[in-house]
This record gives C-alpha cells, structure tokens and sequence, in this order.
C-alpha cells in the first residue's frame, strides 16, 4: 500500500461516499476494484482527494457533453436558425401583402427609436429590422409622412447606416451570417430609396409629392439613382410573383 501524508489532501469514507453519492459499500468497491487508494490513520481509513476527483470527471465524461460543449453547441444552432431566418427574408418569405396599420407604423417607428438609443444590438434585431425595412410599401410611407412629417424616414435610415457599421466592426466579422445580415440590410436600404426616387417623378402608391419631400431631406450620390430604382423595381416584381 503506498504510504501517504493525511492532511487537507484527503476526504473521510464517509464523506467520499457523500461527494461521490454512493454507499459505503460502493466505496469498498472502488477501493478493492484499485480506482480508490486509502490511507491508514490510526483506526481511520481516508481517501486522496484527487482519486475522489477523478472518479467525478469520469462520470461527467460519460454522462454527456460538458457545459461548455453544450453552450458551444447552442451558440451554432442558434446561428443557423438566424441563418435559416435571413435566407428566408433574403428570398421574400414573410413579405406582407398588405400594407402595415397606423398602430403597427407606430410600433415600428417606436422601435426604430429605441434601437438608436442602444450601444449595440444582437444579430435577431439586426435581422428584424432588415425585414421591417425590406417591407415597407408606399402607403406605409404615405402613412408615416402624415403622422411624423417629411422627417419621418430619418431615423430610418439612420439606424441602417449604423447597424451596417455595427455588422463590420462585430468580432465575428466577416462570418456568414453577419455578411447575410449587412447584405440584407443594405438591399432593404437601397429598396427604400428607390421607392421614393421613383415616386417622386412618377405616380405611384407613395404620393409623389411627399416622396420630394423626404429625399430632399436625404443625401444621396446622383449615380445611385438608377441601382435604388432597378432594386426596388426587381423586388416588387419579385413580391408580387410570389404572392400570386
């Protein structure tokens, strides 16, 4: 029997088999069976603590993946949800059919503000938001226009720019789904002007003078014009063959 020093390095049998959840006669087990050593004290017998430890990483071994495998394992299933969400929004699923409510333009004008109130924001509402803005129609703007004035769209495409910025200076850039997120909200961006470019010299569902009013607010690039346009003309086509 190897000759140890007991001190703060060992556990009593008895409170081995607590730490362990077993019987005594258990204990008796590991020790014959060579996974426990004991040490004599007298009358006492005690068990090293590092053979206790051992047994319990054995156990957590077999029971399954770590806490950290786990969390781990999470995190990816997570990412490919959001993945799956922005594939589906990038190809016009969830597009709505009519147009949003008083009520729902409020809500989103609210969160809007809110989310420019934050520091940061997670890839879900990065991924909402391109969505919101990919679905606007030109009553919604219509709607917006007469509730907040020819302002009403600032925030918006304020909140665009930052979250784009937000994609490219996140430490995971440039993953896949930081890439897809910053892609849709650019393309949601870029929709949103050509509406209004359009409408402003043609008639459409956004009235053509309140669409001159919020680009006369907005600073644009003249060469953009045409890309803005064929984007938002490309995408309702889209929309619209799909909800046939």
């Amino acid at each position: 029997m190897t000759t140890l020093i007991v001190g703060d390095g060992h556990y009593s049998r008895t409170e081995a088999a607590r730490i362990l959840n077993c019987s005594r006669r258990t204990l008796d087990r590991f020790i014959s069976e060579g996974k426990l050593r004991k040490v004599r004290y007298g009358h006492r017998v005690f068990i090293p603590k590092e053979d206790v430890e051992l047994i319990l990483l054995q156990a957590d071994e077999k029971a399954g993946p770590s806490r950290a495998e786990h969390l781990d394992l999470q995190r990816r299933l997570t990412d490919l949800e959001e993945t799956v969400e922005l594939l589906k929004a990038g190809l016009g699923y969830g597009s709505r059919k009519k147009p949003r409510t008083l009520s729902q333009l409020r809500l989103l004008t609210r969160d809007v503000l809110d989310h420019l109130a934050r520091p940061t924001w997670t890839k879900r509402m990065m991924k909402k938001y391109a969505d919101d803005v990919y679905t606007l129609r030109g009553e919604d703007v219509n709607n917006l226009v007469k509730e907040r004035g020819p302002n009403c769209l600032t925030p918006y495409f304020e909140l665009l720019t930052r979250m784009q910025g937000h994609c490219e200076a996140h430490e995971e850039w440039p993953s896949k789904s930081l890439e897809l997120i910053r892609g849709q909200l650019i393309r949601g961006e870029d929709r949103l002007l050509g509406m209004l470019r359009l409408s402003s010299d043609h008639h459409a569902a956004l009235e053509r003078a309140k669409a001159r009013s919020i680009l006369k607010r907005i600073e644009f690039r003249q060469s953009d014009m045409d890309r803005w346009i064929t984007d938002y003309v490309v995408s309702e086509l889209e929309m619209q063959e799909r909800h046939k």
